[in-house]
């Protein structure tokens, strides 16, 4: 229950500081959304593939 309740105050304030930084951002800025302040929105992960393609960078760079 109190995990419900932590979901709902910070959908509140997280639209609240999209607001705020939107407002302060400029025209020239990006939009933020209310997910980019709220912890509990899952954030997806940039994942990279790895096949014989870059398999040799990842060599090279982690090589003792």
């Amino acid at each position: 229950m109190s995990e419900g309740r932590g979901r709902f105050m910070w959908s509140q304030t997280s639209l609240l500081c999209a607001v705020i930084a939107n407002a302060h951002s400029g025209k020239q800025g990006r939009s933020f959304k209310p997910k980019d302040f709220n912890p509990y929105e899952s954030k997806q992960s940039q994942v990279i593939a790895v096949d014989e393609n870059n398999i040799g960078l990842m060599k090279k760079e982690f090589k003792a």
